[in-house]
C-alpha cells in the first residue's frame, strides 16, 4: 500500500471537491424556496419568449400602409357604386342599436302593447332590410373585385 504522497493529496483534493459538489447539490435540493424561485423564473422567461414571439408575429401580420390604403379605396368605391345598399345597411345597424337600448318606464306606460307590436314588426322589417343590405353589399363587393383596374380606366375614357 505504498503510494506516492502527491497522489494521495490529489485523491484527497478530488474527494473533497466531489464532496463539496454533493453538499451543494443536497443544500439546493433542501432549499425549496430557491428551487421554486428558479422554476418560476424559468417559466416567466419562457412566457416572455412566447409573448415576444407572438407580438413579433402579430406585428408582421398587420397589413402595410399601402394595403390598408388599397382596402379603404375598395370600400370607398363599393360605397360610391352602391350608396343605397350602404344607406340601408347603416339604417339597419342604427335601428338594431336602438333596439338594444333599454326601454324606459315612461315609454312602457305610454306606448304599452302597441309599442310591443310595432317593435316586433320593426324587428321583422329590420331583418329583411339587413338581408337585402347584405345581398346588395355582397353584390357590390363581388362586382368591385371582378372589375379590373384596366377595365375601369377604359370605362372612364
Amino acid at each position: 500500500m505504498s503510494q506516492d504522497p502527491q497522489a494521495i493529496r490529489r485523491d484527497i483534493e478530488n474527494t473533497q471537491s466531489r464532496m463539496g459538489d454533493t453538499v451543494e447539490a443536497l443544500a439546493y435540493k433542501a432549499d425549496v424556496p430557491a428551487r421554486t424561485r428558479d422554476a418560476v423564473n424559468d417559466r416567466v422567461d419562457a412566457i416572455k419568449g412566447a409573448v415576444s414571439g407572438a407580438v413579433t408575429g402579430a406585428a408582421n401580420a398587420l397589413p402595410s400602409r399601402e394595403d390598408a390604403a388599397q382596402g379603404l379605396r375598395t370600400v370607398g368605391s363599393v360605397a360610391s357604386q352602391n350608396p343605397l345598399g350602404l344607406a340601408i345597411g347603416s339604417i339597419a345597424v342604427g335601428f338594431l342599436v336602438g333596439l338594444c337600448l333599454p326601454v324606459s318606464d315612461i315609454e312602457r306606460d305610454r306606448v304599452g302593447r302597441l309599442g310591443e307590436q310595432m317593435t316586433d314588426q320593426a324587428k321583422a322589417a329590420a331583418g329583411s332590410a339587413i338581408e337585402q343590405g347584405k345581398a346588395a353589399v355582397t353584390q357590390a363587393i363581388g362586382d368591385a373585385l371582378t372589375t379590373t383596374p384596366q377595365s375601369q380606366s377604359r370605362s372612364y375614357s
